[in-house]
């Protein structure tokens, strides 16, 4: 069973790679609504490790917006070269697909959290990657 999901990790540097200003929705009272953070979408392996679920991730993606991209911020640059745009769901594509790939034998259950199993973000490109629960 993997995890798919997308978080934020707060940073203080100015130059580094992925941040920018992100709405983070479940910030507290005493907390910045926009967090200067990267955005990662993320697979994980869910596995119980001494009697407790525990991630162990298997692959991330940093995301960033598309304004970020075509801006050509620094933030979104790899040695100078502003890196191609992709929405989370295309990125966790790729990232299930290669899973997929590697373990072959059995197709993997994926555990979401509601955005991604949002019906109109469930199909990517010329694939699908899940389906609707109605």
């Amino acid at each position: 069973m993997v995890v798919l999901d997308d978080f934020i990790n707060p940073k203080i540097g100015k130059n580094i790679f992925g941040c920018e200003r992100i709405f983070d929705h479940a910030a507290k009272a005493n907390q910045s609504q926009y967090p200067w953070a990267q955005n990662i979408v993320s697979v994980g392996l869910l596995k119980q490790v001494k009697g407790r679920w525990a991630c162990l991730f298997l692959d991330f993606r940093f995301y960033l917006a598309r304004k970020t991209i075509e801006a050509e911020k620094d933030s979104a640059k790899i040695n100078g070269v502003v890196v191609p745009f992709q929405t989370k769901l295309e990125q966790a594509g790729q990232m299930l697909i290669g899973i997929g790939r590697h373990f072959s034998t059995s197709p993997p259950l994926v555990v979401t959290d509601s955005w991604f199993g949002q019906p109109e973000s469930v199909a990517t490109g010329s694939g699908r990657i899940g389906g609707s629960f109605s």
